[in-house]
């Protein structure tokens, strides 16, 4: 499980200059909404960050983390080459998750305590990135 702390608590409580996510602001608690699906909207931003289990999300997830395709040039009669191989590798390609924001596999306090551990505070997503390269041996 994910415990995105930042993410939710800001957006809920509308303070700090932070945007309001916008189903939260069309969702939230009011006198006329009694059962709505977020709490009411506060300025102040320690209201909203009390513990709490609304702010825990299932954390699974399926990633395509790694993939590389290779081809070998042949280089029997090349006099001075070994090995000649061409390759594009491709990073972080695919998530499949329920988790609503970035990435479940997040842990922005290290793990200085099993208290702190899957925590998302204002985590970046992860860099999707594709390298084409060659691989020379002489």
């Amino acid at each position: 499980y994910s415990l995105s702390m930042a993410s939710l608590c800001y957006n809920y409580s509308g303070s700090k200059g932070i945007n309001t996510m916008k189903a939260v602001l069309n969702d939230h608690w009011t006198e006329l909404n009694p059962n709505a699906t977020f709490p009411a909207l506060t300025a102040a931003a320690t209201a909203s960050l009390k513990m709490s289990d609304r702010f825990v999300y299932d954390g699974s997830y399926l990633r395509l983390k790694n993939l590389e395709f290779s081809y070998l040039i042949p280089v029997e009669k090349a006099k001075y080459l070994s090995k000649l191989q061409v390759y594009v590798s491709a990073q972080n390609l695919w998530t499949l998750t329920s988790y609503p924001f970035y990435n479940p596999d997040v842990n922005t306090y290290g793990g200085s305590s099993s208290v702190n551990q899957g925590i998302d505070y204002f985590s970046y997503p992860l860099a999707k990135s594709v390298t084409l390269g060659l691989r020379v041996n002489f």
